[in-house]
């Protein structure tokens, strides 16, 4: 099913090519002090073809952290 789980920094990206559903292609456990790992969580996404998606609690972001996100084109849902 092509399953691939990798670590940057704090957050872990959980990929599975073949389930396209955004509950097995998420990245969890991202907060603040990441920031320089979001565009290698990014990379990560688009060699697989696949749309990343963060899972964020409030009590592990920054302004920081959600101005990165932001200028990396990702909005809240």
């Amino acid at each position: 099913m092509c399953v691939e789980i990798q670590k940057f920094g704090n957050a872990t990206a959980f990929s599975v090519k073949n389930i396209p559903g955004p509950s097995f292609n998420t990245v969890k456990g991202l907060k603040e002090g990441d920031e320089k790992q979001i565009d290698k969580i990014i990379d990560f996404y688009k060699q697989k073809e696949i749309p990343v998606r963060f899972e964020l609690t409030p009590a592990h972001t920054s302004s920081e952290l959600l101005t990165c996100l932001s200028e990396a084109g990702f909005t809240k849902v």
